[in-house]
């Protein structure tokens, strides 16, 4: 099994964390089934995929919707 981290900040693990919970779909059944929210933080590319999209967000968000148009010369 392969050991993986957060490379954020305490917050913004709080965050997924609270994300994770809210979409935990395990179920205690016999054999035990992991939801696909807690298999993804079992992948360090995801991880970092995610903080990477979390501390960029803002920057295609202001682009997307707040650009200016572009006058013709």
């Amino acid at each position: 099994m392969a050991i993986v981290s957060w490379q954020g900040t305490d917050a913004e693990y709080a965050r997924l964390y609270d994300a994770v919970v809210r979409n935990c779909e395990c179920v205690a059944k016999q054999p035990p089934h992991t939801c696909a929210a807690h298999v993804m933080l079992e992948d360090q590319s995801v991880l970092d995929r995610l903080l990477w999209v979390f501390r960029t967000r803002g920057t295609f968000i202001a682009r997307e919707f707040y650009a200016r148009p572009v006058s013709a010369r």
